[in-house]
């Protein structure tokens, strides 16, 4: 019998969490386009509003993208993934409040 091989598998079940960790981080701002009619019912939003939330994730995320590109060169991936699992999970505990709608551009210009 061969004796198992513990390294593979917590690499394995590494990549498992860090899957599912980037699934996390990023199907949170496309929820509405997801259930885009259940979601705009439920926040009370127009047409117009739920269209401008993915206009200010994107304008955030263009502007980020420079500085998050020199704090990724800067830190350890050990450090920035824990902090934007957190940040993104507490921002998710809000909008599943049914925030208003000034709270819930800040949400997506913080996602973003």
């Amino acid at each position: 019998m061969k004796p198992v091989n513990s390294t593979g598998f917590l690499r394995s079940a590494n990549m498992l969490v860090l899957g599912a960790a980037g699934t996390a981080l990023f199907l949170l701002p496309y929820l509405h386009e997801i259930y885009y009619g259940p979601l705009r019912s439920a926040l009370g939003q127009t047409n117009v509003q739920i269209g401008s939330l993915s206009s200010v994730y994107g304008a955030a995320s263009l502007v980020g993208y420079l500085p998050g590109g020199w704090l990724a060169d800067r830190c350890a991936p050990r450090t920035l993934i824990p902090f934007g699992l957190i940040g993104t999970g507490l921002g998710g505990c809000i909008f599943a409040s049914f925030p208003p709608y000034p709270i819930a551009l800040l949400l997506y210009a913080f996602w973003g």
